[in-house]
């Protein structure tokens, strides 16, 4: 309000000179204001509505003055976080300098949006600032300002006064916090170049150099500070990953990722891997064991001095904007990583519970469900020859005791009648098909429709039928509990020439993980004579010492040898065994499930409690394997008994100075229990050797291992079946005997003692795996295994069935025997990047080749173009090759061929790699199978087809010649390219930031694997993740020749991350030093030493 110009207002004169309210009518009747000693007069109504407004504008004011305080306070706060927000995105750009956009969108984003949205708001508010600044009344009345004389209120002036700016300074402030957030996370690195001193526990320094490519020598005094060095190594390299490793083992990773581990924890939890771990290290020797101290103590010094942490801990931390602290690490835990490792590359439980689903759930014989299940148990090419196998045989019936069993191995697994493979064909024919609806608990004349338990049997038969452990679209968070395991192949060989030079290559073929499962490491310490000793090569994280590479004196290379080392047991339903619910008999005895509870911790929800049970076999996983409720399942695993006190010594041991000849490490290795490896090994005096991996069960008659066992004595009672119907089938009415026969014979005895992980178990003794010794001075010769069968028929034990179809172990073999110099590097070389084609090359060119297949195109001009093309070609499908992009176009139209009838509605298609175009297209050219004839004649819609599949094929061809030759996609580019799989986040929306992308040669059966599916574009997640030539007598002696799809760090800011992915993808070697001479001329790009 604002004064009057007037004079005050005198005793007796009316109040003219008051200032009305506008609103205020003059009010005749008013009387004057009283003077002194005179009584005031009554106050009027438009008087006191006077001071009532007068009142609210004093209030209004003191208001305003607050509203304009604040109003200007938040314009400076903008002006403050926006330049914050300009610096913090600058930062983070600055972190990607360098780095291609694609790989980093969500950074760059967060660096850019910082520093876009800070200049425009900046910008604006020094816009405001000055008009505010220049206005009449400035900031005192920053409201008025801005509106004038008629001072408006209301929800427009709090909006724009105190709302939207408030909102645009959250904004601000969350971009500061991103970009510096995402800024921080690229000052992650270790320092590499750094010192540590008064480090307890060392018995002199260690120094660790890195090389140009940043792989890590380490030199030390002991064989356990070389330990310690790499333990610290590793955590600066790859903490991630160990911790990872360690939280999937104990069944924890749900803590750290959230409800994306429940589905691993589970897995691991019913397993009870964590205390199997824990039990290994109790059963590993004080030596042995103190080295692996050794190595988690290097772990925990990274974790005491370095407050760097891997990227991935951000994300993995319970409090937000902080980076997940690990606690220290126990022998035990990395007693728990070798468990989960011996998981992931054991076989075949997967397998053997496809194979009762597809028996119990389509009604098909044994020999049906066979043809479904291919084994190549009959294939040539083995990787040792027969003289070879019989002299393992040999060496062993020179022995009393492994004579012995020499003889009752050969019975059981003898070809005739009484042998293991028709005794249990038998059981499952005559015995288990009878009793099939109850054991199922479900009508017989239901099984072949759609009924309840023959869906829940097929619901996860895509996870299993195909599966071969690997997880190609899915990280390890979101895996099925079975289906997280590697990928079981591998190429590895070793050559000698006639002068006794010996050259091995290795190159084992798993997911490629980025960043990998390998690491690459040299230790160097001295001998207890004081003699300099190397070992070098890839270890895998969480275990010390060097698993695939070479010594002073030797080297070995490994692949999977798809031996069986697991097998199911199946608990009949009450209602079949007629025993209470939750027993089964066993050792003339009925016993009980043991009941086990687990609590998951889950980051942000509700912990989750499982209620799982144990038997004398192991766990009970019938929900892992997708099989009914009323099938309990037990899971017996090698790697899950106790008393192995092999198994460590074995690993640690091939570190081990003492081991020193091919001869030596063969031993050692027949010691490890689980996993089955195949492993050539050769030394520097020219001895070359091989051993196989694996506690193989000595399974009793009846049970070969393919099929899962159904708790009761099938042998004897199939025995008195023979007896009772004088070796004929037995009839319904005969059969009608079973109740007793399964009551009189409920004393089940197999290999399993009486307590769950307590072992009594019967095994083939490591020597009598096949093995082999090939002494220096005994002419030229080499070892090859690409997974396929390891012995012929007639060996006395039965190890597996589930073997690779020879593709590469041929090509390998025949490209073996073609050298003319063994001792050239260059020639291994050349084997390991050999891209050819073998399924093509072994069972398709001879198919194009047959008279009624081009008699069957010779009238379509196109397909007799591409045939022609074809016939041509050397199969080689490198990289830009259009005939390999068309023939695996063509082999895909040709996988829409329905498996079965049944199963289509979850697994739509044959696999390849299955063997299934074998069946279709004999190599000798005779009929198919009768089951898969039927497919290919319903597939082409006619019945009469004297030979469907042909046709089948012949259809498939035309249609994809169809384009004639304007195909024109390129393999390895356009289809096949591989993908390098980060384990945790490979489907987050950071994924780019660690995941690589790269063109790919080869296919699935190439020496030079591209493990390519038959979907969409064929792209790949699995090749060889390691190939390494050693040279143990050469002039590269001193070098390990090195070709790695990723890098030594583990944190995607690092230029050691993807180094020698780009190398892998261009195919370059790099020579890497290996020995204590080589290291003393190497010049290192860092070094730094840890000492007392």
């Amino acid at each position: 309000m604002s004064d009057s110009n007037e004079g005050p207002v005198k005793c007796g004169e009316p109040r003219e000179g008051l200032i009305h309210d506008a609103t205020v009518e003059p009010n005749e009747h008013e009387e004057d204001y009283a003077c002194d000693g005179e009584e005031p007069s009554p106050m009027s109504p438009g008087m006191r509505k006077m001071m009532k407004e007068n009142d609210e504008d004093e209030l209004r004011s003191t208001c305003d003055r607050v509203t304009n305080v604040f109003a200007v306070a938040i314009l400076f706060m903008i002006l403050i976080t926006a330049i914050i927000s300009i610096a913090a995105g600058a930062c983070c750009l600055a972190s990607l300098s360098g780095k291609p956009f694609h790989h980093f969108p969500l950074f760059f984003a967060f660096g850019v949006t910082p520093v876009v949205l800070g200049c425009i708001f900046l910008v604006g508010v020094v816009f405001v600032l000055f008009f505010i600044a220049c206005c009449a009344m400035g900031f005192k009345h920053y409201g008025m300002c801005c509106y004038g004389a008629t001072r408006c209120r209301g929800c427009l002036r709090v909006c724009l006064l105190g709302i939207f700016p408030a909102i645009i300074f959250i904004i601000l402030l969350a971009m500061c916090i991103l970009g510096f957030t995402f800024y921080s996370l690229s000052q992650q690195l270790p320092p590499l170049d750094k010192n540590y001193t008064e480090v307890a526990g060392l018995s002199g320094p260690i120094s660790i150099a890195r090389d140009e490519y940043g792989l890590p020598h380490i030199k030390a005094s002991t064989r356990r500070d070389a330990y310690f060095g790499q333990g610290f190594a590793a955590a600066q390299d790859r903490l991630f990953q160990l911790e990872f490793h360690r939280l999937v083992a104990n069944g924890n990773l749900s803590s750290a990722v959230g409800k994306d581990g429940n589905t691993p924890d589970t897995g691991m939890r019913t397993l009870n891997v964590r205390d199997a771990g824990e039990q290994l290290c109790e059963d590993t020797e004080p030596e042995l064991l103190d080295f692996i101290q050794a190595y988690a103590d290097g772990v925990n010094l990274y974790l005491e001095r370095v407050s760097k942490r891997p990227v991935e801990f951000f994300f993995m931390s319970e409090k937000a904007l902080f980076f997940r602290d690990p606690v220290p690490f126990e022998p035990k835990h990395l007693c728990q990583t070798m468990r989960l490792f011996q998981y992931q590359m054991s076989s075949n439980a997967n397998q053997e519970g496809a194979r009762f689903k597809v028996w119990a759930g389509t009604g098909r014989s044994y020999a049906d469900t066979e043809l479904v299940f291919p084994t190549y148990t009959t294939e040539q090419h083995t990787i040792l020859n027969q003289e070879q196998a019989d002299s393992v045989v040999t060496e062993l019936n020179a022995d009393p005791t492994t004579a012995a069993l020499v003889t009752e191995g050969l019975a059981r697994n003898s070809a005739g009648a009484t042998g293991t493979a028709a005794m249990e064909k038998a059981i499952y024919d005559n015995l288990l098909t009878v009793v099939r609806s109850s054991l199922l608990h479900v009508n017989p004349q239901t099984l072949r429709s759609t009924s309840e338990v023959r869906e829940d049997l097929m619901q996860s038969l895509d996870n299993i039928i195909t599966n071969r452990f690997y997880h190609v679209e899915k990280d390890v968070t979101r895996s099925r509990e079975f289906a997280n395991k590697f990928l079981d192949a591998s190429n590895a060989w070793v050559a000698r020439d006639a002068s006794d030079n010996v050259v091995l290559a290795s190159d084992p073929h798993l997911t490629i993980n980025l960043p990998s499962i390998w690491y690459w490491v040299h230790l160097s310490f001295p001998t207890e004579a004081y003699e300099p000793y190397d070992a070098a090569g890839v270890s895998l994280l969480g275990i010390p010492g060097v698993h695939i590479g070479r010594t002073t004196y030797l080297a070995w290379g490994i692949t999977m040898s798809k031996t069986d080392l697991e097998d199911l047991f199946i608990l009949p339903p009450s209602t079949f065994s007629g025993l209470p619910a939750g027993s089964y008999r066993y050792d003339n005895a009925v016993r009980v499930v043991k009941p086990r509870r687990e609590r998951i911790k889950v980051k942000g929800k509700k912990e989750i409690v499982l209620e799982l049970d144990d038997t004398v076999f192991g766990p009970i996983v019938s929900t892992m394997l997708g099989f009914p409720e009323a099938l309990q399942v037990a899971f017996y695993a090698v790697f899950l008994r106790r008393h192995d006190n092999e198994s460590m010594s074995t690993i640690l041991n091939t570190t081990n100075p003492n081991i020193d000849t091919a001869e030596k490490m063969m031993h050692n290795l027949l010691g490890l229990h689980a996993p089955g490896f195949s492993i050539p090994i050769g030394d520097i005096h020219g001895n070359i050797a091989y051993a196989v991996t694996g506690r193989h069960p000595f399974r009793p008659l009846g049970h070969s291992g393919k099929f899962p066992t159904v708790v009761f004595n099938g042998p004897a009672i199939m025995q008195e079946i023979v007896n009772l119907t004088g070796g004929a089938a037995p009839t319904s009415e005969q059969l009608a005997y079973l109740p007793q026969l399964l009551a009189k014979h409920g004393a089940w005895k197999s290999f399993v003692s009486s307590n769950p992980m307590e072992t009594a178990d019967e095994y083939i003794p490591g020597i009598a795996n096949p093995h082999l010794h090939l002494a220096a001075g005994t002419g030229a010769a080499h070892i090859s295994a690409a997974n396929q069968k390891i012995v012929p028929e007639g060996y006395p034990f039965y190890l597996g069935a589930d073997y690779s179809i020879a593709w590469r172990g041929q090509r390998l073999q025949e490209m073996l025997d073609a050298v003319t110099d063994y001792a050239s590097v260059d020639v291994h070389k050349e084997i390991q990047m050999d891209h050819r084609s073998n399924i093509f090359m072994y069972d398709f060119k001879p198919l194009l080749q047959r008279a009624d297949f081009a008699s069957g195109i010779a009238n379509d001009a196109n397909a007799k173009y591409w045939s022609d093309r074809l016939l041509k070609w050397d199969g080689m499908a490198t990289i830009g090759n259009v005939e390999a992009a068309f023939f695996w176009r063509w082999v895909q139209r040709m996988a829409g061929l329905p498996q079965d009838a049944v199963a289509a509605s979850s697994l739509p298609s044959w696999d390849p790699a299955n063997g299934y175009l074998r069946r279709m297209f004999p190599a000798d050219g005779s009929t198919p199978a009768a089951m898969v004839n039927k497919y290919c004649a319903a597939t082409i819609g006619d019945s009469t087809n004297p030979n469907p599949c042909l046709q089948f094929g012949i259809n498939t061809f035309i249609a994809q010649a169809g384009a004639g030759g304007g195909f024109d996609e390129e393999w390895g580019k356009d289809l096949n390219r591989m993908t390098g799989v980060h384990e945790m986040v490979s489907k987050k929306i950071i994924a780019p930031v660690f995941q690589r992308t790269m063109n790919k040669g080869g296919d699935f059966t190439s020496l030079a694997v591209s493990t390519n599916s038959v979907n969409d574009d064929m792209n790949s997640t699995h090749a060889s993740s390691v190939r390494q030539i050693f040279d143990l007598t050469g002039e590269d002696k001193e070098f390990i020749h090195l070709m790695f799809p990723g890098g030594a760090s583990g944190n995607p800011y690092s230029k050691y991350y993807q180094n020698l992915w780009d190398l892998f993808e261009q195919e370059i070697f790099v020579k890497v030093a290996c020995s204590t001479t080589s290291l003393q001329t190497m010049e290192a790009a860092h070094y730094q030493e840890l000492s007392q």
